[in-house]
């Protein structure tokens, strides 16, 4: 049976950019579904604003102790905490234009946005705007997003 694609990566977080990736530098006809935006989880909502913030809470702590490291600054220092969501707002911004579908076309992955739904064992079912692919090998998560 011949398939539309050898490998099509469900999700589009950290893993699945990868795995996407390496199949199409490896020469594998690949295509990557992402029901959101890439990036993932990782991205959008866990390890890049959590370590914003968590960095801002370093910065406020290291200030109140400056006395301790032999430092010594103006006679009050203030925090003004409606600069922290722009701070992790920015950090995500930053991160995520690392990874634009287009950046992954050039390098032969077709990328679709939609939820996928299996068939059978090799086939792919996929709904967006119209459209549909199926493929051979399939790589998904171990759970739902």
């Amino acid at each position: 049976m011949k398939y539309d694609y050898d490998l099509i990566v469900i999700g589009g977080g950290a893993a699945g950019l990868v795995a996407a990736t390496g199949a199409a530098v490896l020469g594998a006809k690949t295509a990557l579904i992402e029901k959101n935006k890439l990036g993932g989880d990782c991205t959008w909502y866990g390890c890049v604003p959590s370590k914003s913030l968590l960095k801002s809470a370093q910065v406020v702590s290291l200030v109140k102790r400056l006395k301790e490291f032999g430092i010594s600054a103006g006679t009050q220092n203030t925090y003004d905490s409606s600069f922290v969501m722009p701070h992790v707002r920015d950090a995500i911004k930053k991160i995520s234009t690392h990874h634009p579908a287009e950046v992954f076309e050039k390098r032969g992955i077709k990328v679709l946005f939609g939820s996928p739904k299996f068939i059978d064992q090799n086939t792919i079912e996929f709904s967006a705007k119209g459209g549909s692919a199926s493929g051979g090998e399939v790589c998904a998560p171990l759970k739902e997003n």
